[in-house]
């Protein structure tokens, strides 16, 4: 538990967690954008995040937001101060994978990794899990565009925001550690 509550004390990390457990079409560019941008701007070393252009724009996951936010807080925390990983999107046919990578053997504990694995079902996503690795994998369904609709509202990008800064307060640690 040191090691989460460094990681919320350097990252001014709330307590928020999942309000709401409902999918939505979410196109895997924005994901993919959202994924790559918040996690390199805001936890620079921590992840190296990859991923080749999606071109398909009618390629959509059915996500729940709150719980992908989780999933990847979780994941920091876990990992903070014992490892770098790497994460890399794919989209192949009609799979959309999210491998996960330790440099070496993840250095997660079991009952972390149990709690990811839970979250990530949470989310939407099945998974693949070896020492070295974690896929999440999500069907991929194709939408024709038929609608004009605002594309500047990034609900991901909203629901990451609030489920790690902004959607409650800090923890409080001194009794855990």
């Amino acid at each position: 538990m040191i090691k989460r509550s460094a990681f919320y004390k350097q990252y001014k990390i709330s307590g928020a967690k999942p309000v709401d457990m409902v999918k939505h079409k979410v196109t895997i560019s924005t994901f993919v954008n959202t994924v790559t941008e918040f996690l390199s701007t805001e936890f620079t070393g921590l992840v190296d995040v990859e991923c080749k252009p999606i071109w398909d724009i009618n390629a959509c996951i059915k996500i729940c937001e709150d719980y992908t936010a989780y999933f990847f807080k979780n994941l920091l925390a876990a990992i903070y101060g014992r490892d770098t990983v790497r994460i890399e999107m794919t989209l192949q046919d009609d799979l959309f994978s999210v491998a996960i990578q330790a440099e070496e053997n993840f250095k997660i504990e079991l009952s972390e990794m149990t709690e990811l694995l839970r979250i990530a079902k949470s989310s939407g996503f099945s998974y693949q899990l070896s020492d070295k690795e974690l896929i999440l994998l999500a069907s991929v369904k194709r939408y024709r565009q038929t609608s004009v609709r605002s594309m500047s509202k990034n609900l991901l990008r909203t629901r990451f925001t609030e489920i790690f800064f902004t959607g409650g307060p800090m923890p409080d640690f001194a009794l855990e550690d």
